[in-house]
């Protein structure tokens, strides 16, 4: 039995294979694409790994993200039907909750207009909506979502959830289905997308979703790039139909030096580090989910793929 590890980005396997050998001293893992013996592999623990390889493991049980996101997977065609957990790392969200709050601070207190002033050398206050009258809106329901919305919740903002399906959470006013979006959206000053990226959602933040937006609103993506249609954002923002942007994620990463969104004006970007995933945590994680499996539990959480 072993496990098959590819984060495949920037930063490499060499941190993972630290932290998973301290919590998992007694299996072996392999670093892709190193994988000796095809048959001994049981997990896989992967991030953007080749389309079509996992099915080259005939007695993989289980294929486990190395981040929160799992579009990666579902893309792939000959994905092999065995359980696709997501990453619940309690860091990694409570860091996407704060970054929420941080942009959703700095759309009400209008620090961005505050910074051309200093730019300017120009001293003037403006007038600012207290927090319990600033209205967010979080779009989705899972687990970061959640987390996002009581966390700006306990900082004293008004905020709502929507999403496509109906579902009920603790402490959480919210709303589903596309008829709920037009009242929605033009009572709200911050809407921050969480939603994950399938057929429904992708391109949901289009010219029509902009348009039914307040102009004075202000629009956080920290899901998927591909939930917004980035030109009709440029052009929603050339024609004042909203205030400002902020995106953590792009349809492509890392975003082109010749895309206009680099020198608008409105548009704040940060490089996808809204929610970091830091091995050592994320690691224990997925460590116990695998004792889990070993010990004849299920891992949590387990992926819907029903959800497309």
């Amino acid at each position: 039995m072993a496990i098959l590890l590819n984060n495949n980005c920037d930063a490499g396997n060499a941190e993972w294979l630290l932290a998973l050998a301290k919590y998992l001293p007694d299996m072996r893992i392999y670093s892709y694409p190193n994988i000796p013996e095809p048959d001994e592999i049981k997990y896989a623990l992967v991030w953007n790994h080749p389309a079509g390889d996992l099915a080259r493991y005939p007695n993989l049980h289980c294929i486990l993200s190395l981040a929160a996101g799992m579009d990666h997977l579902l893309s792939d065609s000959d994905l092999p039907d065995v359980p696709l957990v997501s990453l619940g790392d309690p860091t990694m969200s409570q860091e996407m909750a704060n970054y929420a709050l941080y942009w959703t601070i700095n759309a009400q207190r209008h620090f961005d207009q505050y910074r051309v002033q200093q730019a300017n050398k120009y001293w003037q206050r403006i007038e600012t909506t207290p927090p319990e009258a600033f209205k967010v809106l979080v779009l989705g329901l899972g687990r970061i979502a959640v987390k996002v919305n009581h966390n700006i919740q306990a900082a004293g903002f008004d905020v709502k959830a929507w999403d496509f399906k109906e579902k009920q959470v603790d402490k959480i006013q919210s709303y589903h289905g596309l008829d709920a979006l037009p009242d929605l959206l033009k009572s709200v000053s911050v809407v921050i997308s969480c939603l994950a990226l399938n057929s429904r959602s992708q391109y949901l933040i289009d010219e029509q979703f902009l348009e039914m937006m307040s102009p004075h609103s202000h629009l956080i993506n920290i899901s998927r790039g591909d939930i917004v249609d980035e030109q009709a954002l440029i052009n929603a923002l050339d024609k004042l139909k909203i205030s400002s942007a902020t995106l953590d994620v792009m349809s492509v990463e890392p975003l082109p030096k010749e895309h206009r969104l680099w020198r608008h004006p409105k548009v704040n970007i940060t490089p996808h580090m809204a929610g970091p995933t830091t091995a050592n945590s994320a690691a224990r994680i997925i460590s116990e989910n695998i004792r889990r499996i070993e010990n004849g539990l299920d891992p949590e959480p387990i992926f819907d793929r029903s959800r497309g």
